[in-house]
């Protein structure tokens, strides 16, 4: 069953428990049992109630002081984007994490690719010969080849590529650290009112059921304690 829908059904069945031991502690107020109830169901629907106003307080509004998410919208996002920046990306973790990254460059690099582009470099350095094309195509070729493998199989200039490559990552990503930021904001700022309210909701609104059905089970038993100093302390 719905959680949202078993709460919403135990505070109506409340409501009407409580009802019927106010009535039954008046018809027979010698009965030490029905008001003894009475104060248990009442308290409990007291904060029932107190906590559903609370939970609905967030989201929609009620009265003075509710709507809380929206009213706080704009604070709700500097502090997004603080816990993001100065918690979550923290420059100093970044700059850590980006340290362990292991990057193989030649690896994720098209030899199709590469290929083309030393064969541009090639022939326009040979080409002022003036020699056969078929020959001209031979030499590209096998000059291209014989880089490629170079490079590839080269552990010098595969590291010195990595490490490149790497600092240029960790630097580009720390020095757009406030632009990511930035970016966050604002897209939380451009959500409207109801997609903000909806989408906190639908992470949040079954876990905050349990808060309205603890203060059901809270008031109760605060209730027995107040109807036993009543009912037989005379308080």
């Amino acid at each position: 069953m719905n959680l949202y829908f078993f709460v919403n059904l135990l505070i109506l069945l409340n409501f009407f428990v409580t009802i019927i031991f106010i009535i039954l502690s008046l018809k027979f107020p010698e009965c030490y049992i029905f008001k003894l109830l009475k104060y248990s169901f009442e308290a409990s629907l007291v904060g029932a109630i107190a906590d559903s106003y609370a939970v609905f307080g967030l989201f929609y509004k009620l009265g003075p002081h509710t709507e809380v998410l929206l009213r706080n919208k704009k604070k709700i996002i500097e502090k997004v984007k603080i816990f993001v920046g100065e918690f979550l990306f923290k420059k100093e973790f970044l700059d850590k994490e980006l340290d362990q990254i292991e990057i193989n460059v030649l690896q994720n690099i098209d030899n199709a690719f590469l290929k083309e582009k030393i064969e541009k470099i090639i022939l326009k350095n040979v080409e002022k010969y003036k020699l056969p094309q078929k020959i001209l195509k031979l030499i590209i070729y096998e000059i291209s080849e014989k880089i490629i493998e170079l490079i590839t199989k080269n552990k010098i200039i595969s590291k010195k590529l990595n490490d490149k490559s790497k600092y240029l990552i960790k630097k580009i990503i720390l020095e757009n650290h406030n632009v990511i930021l930035d970016l966050i904001e604002k897209r939380l700022t451009a959500i409207n009112d109801k997609e903000f309210v909806e989408i906190i909701k639908s992470s949040s609104w079954n876990e905050l059921q349990w808060i309205r059905l603890n203060g059901t089970i809270l008031g109760f038993i605060i209730g027995v304690l107040i109807g036993i100093l009543n009912v037989y302390l005379n308080i």
